[in-house]
């Protein structure tokens, strides 16, 4: 697997991440980054044969989980 992360630890927006590292990423199994996508809430792009996850979408989702988590503690 080729880690598109760089040594500093953060994700490029610029770069595409296969499912396995966007569940590294976001750190949930491959089967809710599947969910994620069916609800549209992650967006893909088909490349090749198989489907990648632009590092700018992998930031959104990231985002979202932070204000959602802000929210249910008030």
């Amino acid at each position: 697997m080729v880690n598109n992360i760089d040594t500093s630890g953060s994700i490029s927006p610029y770069k595409v991440y296969t499912v396995d590292e966007a569940a590294d990423i976001l750190q949930v199994n491959k089967k809710t980054i599947y969910q994620l996508q069916q609800q549209d809430k992650l967006p893909k792009k088909k490349l090749g044969k198989g489907f990648k996850f632009l590092g700018e979408d992998l930031l959104k989702v990231m985002g979202s989980a932070v204000y959602s988590d802000k929210e249910n503690a008030a």
